[in-house]
């Protein structure tokens, strides 16, 4: 039903009402029938499913498998190592799902209580959630509209829609109006809705949709999309689902090599077993979670609050930034932008400015009082009027409160230099125009021009006027609005935040488009979105929700090309824009910080809200916080999004290329007929100690000086491209070949000790890749020291290596053999020498780099 364009003599037969209201009874029925006034808080994710999700995943499976083969051949020591390692990156997965969203309940926190509302003829204050279809409802100033009321009495009613429509001044609210079916949410005047704010007057009106109903109910429904998955997280799902393939297949293959050769079966067992932990990044979920959360900790510092951790690495695929207007872009406070007065009553305007309003000042709050009246209140402050000072110039001793009929107040003042009073009047400015005389039509005209000029810049134009009346008058008398001489206009707007500008240029910089999202009025959201460049040439243009509702996915999906402005859309469509855009292939952030903002926030693949002046269902909804409501942090967020998910991407590098070269060595070691080069427990050793806490430290490391020249990266490019895979296996093969030799000359040299000596080389090699992945700057220049958790991490890792070598704890449950020093000087050799071959490739790419670039062959 179409509330708003039903007329007022309709409405009570509609709902099967009366002005008296609905009986008890009725009421009672009513909510049997529809349910309660109330949004359900959607039941959670039962903690056994949580568990069983993490444990569902491919890698976790395999790794359990791998746990009871090895419990089965007798490996105790290898299946509890094994098992622990799952059971730690569950907890950590765990905890991280379990923390639930609350965008439902904090719906349900932002209304109020109680309702005011007539029962038989009786005024009744009732719980809200039992207000029923057809209720009565009586509103005023300072009340939290209880469900959707369409509106049959109105007295000066103003209402705060910001929250819901965008809008950013109070709505003025009648009933005497004739609306269309299609009229726009936020042009309804005839109607309040859940969850916004009465500002100023009373009404009453009938409850006409409640509960799941209500506009605010629909934005509930919204909320339960799911979220869409982070590129990291799609990357490591494919990753580790191919990664798994390639760990049976591998381990099937090379079983069969050892059947064939003559091997016994619990030896091939036992060495599938190893091959299958050398391949598996044990550490990989985990230590990325550490990295996020370290990434977190620091965008924190830098006053953006991290909601959900993936959001952190998300931040690098950003290709589009969709803003609302209103608390985002703008300060979300009116200010008088232009002041035009005529020379004769300078004076008087300013004191009109002053003086006629309902502005108060308190030493605690500040202003109180309605934006707009403050806004130009501050301005004849500016100017030197002050409201006290006025005041006893033009004493006040009556008023005509304004109304939506009228579009003006005035205020009449007894003068402290003459016998006269005096009116003096603000308003719309045609209202005020109407009720003026000029001395020829050309004046007027030019009055109106001068105000049409300023209204297409997007400002909200009020006009003043006064005239002086004999000392008896009748407050009451019709005619005391008639006849005003004009003053001066103003033109008033929500003016945008003082960095945004430079840094929607830094977005622009780094390959992101920025668009503005608002429930706001079409000429006021281009207007701000041409002061801050959003809007740079005549192809950009502004589209608003109506001309939205007639558009396809594929049309919108096209119109988004040259389309920089949505104004007066709905929360539904919010959430349509962002859909296009995603299907697009682009990853989206949106900012908000209303009701109406929650659904897209939501669906965004990273939504950002405003701390200070957002909701809490906008906040809750969001990924991240921007804790000083800055546009700019979000520049800040994505350059250090960008730098956290390189610094991942070389831990996983990192680990791929230690995987591999544990693979290999297996492998290699396989078919040339020798021994088990390392046993499962050393693998495990390597993949979580070596690897662990040096691999944590790349996320200290700084950005790489590209980090916003370059476009957002393609949130469809696998990890396991081409390029990463054929550098990768090349390293761990050339780790694994130098190894294996090694091991061809020790088990003959050392017959005790080869092993632990294939472990030792194994392990300080990753450390002499870690010193060489960390940058792409060759090593004198990146600094051993210039990140100092690395520095300390590898310091200690090494020190770990050789400690376990001699502790006899340590020497059983890894299987080691003390080494002698001359032994540990050749492994240590081993490794430096294959730290001066990753560190001259690097030099030698850095040339040709160089060489392609001066001769204009880059890329």
């Amino acid at each position: 039903m179409n509330w708003h364009s039903l007329p007022s003599d309709k409405i009570t037969e509609e709902l099967k009402t009366s002005e008296s209201g609905l009986t008890d009874t009725e009421a009672n029925l009513r909510l049997l029938k529809d349910g309660f006034n109330e949004i359900a808080e959607k039941k959670g994710t039962p903690i056994y499913k949580i568990i069983l999700n993490q444990l569902s995943d491919t890698m976790v499976l395999i790794l359990i498998g791998a746990a009871f083969i090895s419990g089965f051949i007798g490996d105790l020591t290898d299946t509890l190592v094994i098992l622990f390692i799952v059971f730690a990156n569950s907890i950590i997965g765990f905890f991280q799902e379990y923390n639930a969203e609350k965008a439902l309940s904090s719906l349900r926190k932002i209304l109020p209580r109680t309702a005011r509302l007539f029962r038989e003829g009786k005024l009744k204050t009732v719980p809200i959630r039992e207000i029923a279809f057809g209720d009565l409802i009586e509103l005023e100033a300072g009340d939290s509209v209880p469900a959707d009321i369409r509106l049959f009495e109105v007295h000066s009613l103003s209402v705060d829609e910001a929250s819901l429509t965008g809008e950013s001044l109070p709505v003025d609210k009648h009933t005497e109006v004739k609306l269309p079916n299609d009229m726009h949410l936020a042009d309804r005047v005839n109607m309040c809705y859940k969850g916004t704010y009465i500002v100023n007057g009373r009404a009453r009106g009938f409850a006409v949709n409640t509960g799941v109903r209500t506009e605010l109910g629909k934005i509930a429904g919204l909320l339960d999309t799911r979220a869409p998955q982070t590129p990291l997280q799609i990357k490591l799902k494919s990753f580790g689902l191919r990664l798994s393939i390639l760990i049976i297949f591998l381990c099937i293959v090379f079983f069969c090599i050892g059947f064939v050769q003559g091997r016994e079966s619990k030896e091939m067992l036992f060495t599938s077993l190893s091959l299958a932990v050398a391949v598996m990044p044990e550490s990989l979920p985990a230590l990325i979670t550490i990295a996020l959360a370290l990434g977190a900790n620091t965008m924190v510092k830098k006053k953006a609050l991290v909601n959900k951790l993936s959001a952190v690495e998300a931040l690098g695929s950003v290709s589009y930034i969709c803003s609302d207007k209103t608390g985002t872009l703008t300060m979300n406070q009116m200010e008088v932008e232009d002041c035009l007065e005529r020379s004769s009553g300078e004076s008087l305007l300013f004191h009109t400015m002053a003086l006629c309003n309902d502005v108060v000042e308190s030493e605690e709050k500040g202003f109180l009082g309605e934006p707009t009246e403050i806004a130009i209140y501050k301005y004849a402050l500016k100017m030197g009027f002050k409201k006290s000072q006025s005041n006893k110039v033009y004493k006040r001793i009556s008023e005509l409160p304004f109304d939506s009929i009228r579009k003006r107040m005035s205020t009449i003042h007894k003068c402290k230099w003459e016998p006269n009073n005096i009116i003096l009047t603000k308003g719309a400015i045609e209202s005020v125009l109407s009720v003026c005389i000029f001395e020829n039509s050309t004046e007027k005209k030019k009055l109106e021009e001068q105000a049409n000029e300023l209204a297409k810049n997007g400002q909200r134009v009020l006009g003043f006027a006064y005239k002086k009346m004999p000392k008896e008058f009748d407050s009451k008398q019709r005619d005391m609005e008639t006849g005003l001489i004009f003053l001066g206009v103003v033109g008033l707007l929500d003016p945008p935040r003082e960095t945004v500008k430079q840094s929607i240029q830094e977005c622009t910089e780094a390959g992101i488009r920025t668009i503005m999202i608002t429930g706001d009025h079409p000429l006021t959201a281009k207007s701000i979105a041409e002061r801050i460049g959003i809007i740079r040439n005549s192809e950009d243009s502004v589209m608003t929700g109506k001309e939205l509702e007639s558009l396809g996915v594929e049309e919108l999906a096209e119109r988004l090309n040259t389309t920089r402005v949505f104004a007066r859309v709905t929360p539904e469509q919010k959430l349509n824009i962002i859909q296009a855009i995603q299907k697009k292939g682009q990853f989206v952030a949106m900012t908000g910080d209303g009701i109406n903002d929650a659904p897209a926030l939501k669906q965004a693949n990273i939504g950002i809200a405003m701390g200070i002046t957002g909701t809490d269902v906008s906040k809750e909804a969001a990924d991240i916080i921007l804790l000083d409501d800055n546009f700019s942090t979000i520049v800040t967020a994505v350059k250090e999004g960008r730098r956290i998910y390189d610094n991942i991407l070389k831990f996983i590098k990192y680990t791929f290329i230690t995987n591999s070269s544990e693979m290999f060595t297996i492998v290699i070691a396989g078919l040339l007929g020798f021994p088990l080069p390392v046993y499962p427990v050393h693998i495990l050793w390597i993949n979580l100690v070596s690897d662990g806490l040096p691999g944590i430290s790349l996320a200290f490391e700084k950005g790489e000086d590209n980090l916003m020249t370059r476009p957002p990266r393609n949130p469809n490019e696998s990890i396991l491209n081409q390029k990463f895979l054929i550098k990768t296996l090349l390293i761990g093969l050339l780790i694994a070949t130098i190894t294996i030799y090694s091991v061809s000359v020790f088990i003959e040299t050392f017959p005790n000790e080869w092993r632990t000596m294939a472990f030792t080389i194994l392990s300080c090699s990753q450390l002499a890749q870690l010193l060489t992945i960390r940058s792409m700057q060759p090593f004198y220049n990146s600094g051993f020291f210039k990140n100092p958790f690395l520095a300390l991490t590898v310091s200690l890792t090494f020190g770990i290596q050789v400690l376990i070598l001699y502790l006899p704890f340590t020497q059983k449950v890894l299987k080691v053999q003390p080494l002698t020093g001359k032994q540990l000087i050749i492994c240590i050799s081993i490794s430096f020498y294959l730290f001066c071959l990753f560190e001259m490739k690097k030099l030698f790419s850095a040339k040709v780099q160089s060489k392609r670039k001066n001769t204009g062959l880059e890329g």
